[in-house]
């Protein structure tokens, strides 16, 4: 039994061990969504993922080695992704090159072939985009990261404000002033507002404290936008 627990207790230790090794090595390597990964990246980033959880549970693995293997794999990403922002022979030679697979009413076997796609996949991949009929695509590619980026074709892109001589004008970031209840000060003080002015706001919309807000801010033409808590649950669903 005591054995037991010293064994339990190494591989707790261990995996918290293993956590914030990880959450290291993300930091420094950057962050990026998982649809923006390379092939290489996606590759990195499983070794590493291994080795952390060999390092959680094989207590007989020193626990020394998946460290530095660890380590070598987050110093050798970061190296690559250095070099590859430097030497565009070097991006093109580890990253890729973005590949038509369509232009101007004309689908390339050849390159989907070389990305390992079928015409069924193509054809997947632009609905999923939003586009049903392959006549409305003027041009295809396949990023380096997989994804596939579709141009329409002029006359089936959406209208834009421009197209009407229209001169909208510009959106601005809204500024967080309270999140869960809690005020962030330094938010309410870079909008040159001050807590008196909140309040008020506050009170305007029927509410007494900070406490009673899930969300407000203010954008920069002073519009204020304020969320609060919904207790009760909503019972019918649109998804459904």
């Amino acid at each position: 039994m005591e054995m037991l627990s010293t064994e339990i207790l190494s591989i707790i230790v261990r995996a918290f061990c293993s956590i914030i090794i990880l959450f290291v090595l993300t930091k420094f390597m950057g962050k990026k969504q998982l649809s923006q990964l390379n092939f290489f990246d996606y590759c990195i980033g499983i070794s590493i993922g291994s080795i952390a959880a060999t390092l959680a549970l094989d207590i007989e693995v020193d626990f020394l080695h998946p460290i530095i293997a660890m380590i070598v794999y987050g110093l050798t990403a970061m190296a690559i992704s250095f070099a590859t922002r430097k030497s565009m022979i070097l991006r093109r030679l580890l990253t890729g090159k973005a590949t038509i697979l369509m232009e101007k009413g004309k689908i390339y076997y050849d390159n989907l072939k070389k990305t390992n796609m079928d015409l069924n996949d193509f054809m997947t991949e632009c609905r999923n985009l939003g586009y049903f009929n392959l006549d409305d695509i003027e041009c295809a590619i396949m990023e380096t990261n997989g994804k596939i980026s579709v141009m329409p074709k002029c006359e089936k892109r959406p209208v834009c404000p421009q197209d009407m001589g229209i001169s909208p004008n510009q959106d601005s970031l809204i500024t967080n002033l309270i999140i869960d209840g809690v005020l962030l000060k330094q938010n309410l003080h870079s909008t040159g507002k001050n807590e008196e002015w909140l309040m008020n706001m506050i009170k305007a919309h029927g509410l007494n404290s900070y406490k009673d807000v899930m969300l407000a801010g203010v954008d920069k033409d002073n519009k204020f936008s304020i969320y609060k808590y919904i207790r009760p649950e909503t019972q019918n669903s649109i998804f459904e």
